[in-house]
């Protein structure tokens, strides 16, 4: 489950959609150095940067910075840390870190195992237009965890991730 962890998280950071941006300008270019910085692999500065924009307010960062927790980039691995951060990014409105928070409760990464809280943060992410909360979501419903075993809204979660996120293909959509 791990491999899947550090192939998943890394998506969320740099997969940001414009819909999950605040309005004005507070911390966005903080944001957008950061992520620049992440992807030349250069994570101190990164984390220096999301940190700015984090503390300005801007939720994307937030979620963001959690990823840099969870997987140990420029800090110590510290899920729980992770965790405190998807949840500030959730709560600003990043349907990243609701997706973030979600995978947290369901796997037990620095909370508690909790998939009824899982499903609520996967769904307030798929609400918010996020493809792969949409598929975790879709996935606990086909389980009956956290929600009640319902398949045909699963296939419809599912369906929804697919028309969300194209990327999301049939292999993807199966669960680890």
């Amino acid at each position: 489950m791990l491999k899947l962890l550090r192939i998943v998280f890394p998506l969320f950071l740099l997969a940001t959609p414009g819909a999950a941006m605040q309005e004005g300008d507070s911390g966005r270019s903080q944001y957008e150095a950061g992520n620049q910085a992440y992807a030349a692999g250069n994570w101190q500065k990164a984390r220096t940067f999301l940190e700015e924009s984090c503390e300005l307010g801007f939720a994307e960062a937030c979620s963001n910075l959690g990823v840099l927790h969870a997987l140990g980039h420029g800090v110590v691995i510290n899920q729980t840390k992770a965790a405190e951060y998807y949840n500030r990014g959730c709560a600003g409105g990043s349907a990243n870190g609701c997706s973030n928070v979600g995978w947290a409760y369901e796997n037990a990464l620095g909370l508690e195992q909790d998939y009824r809280r899982a499903a609520q943060s996967y769904a307030k992410a798929c609400d918010s237009g996020h493809g792969l909360g949409c598929r975790h979501l879709g996935v606990l419903y086909a389980m009956g965890r956290g929600v009640e075993r319902d398949t045909p809204r699963a296939i419809e979660y599912l369906q929804k991730a697919l028309a969300l996120d194209p990327k999301l293909d049939a292999f993807e959509l199966e669960y680890p």
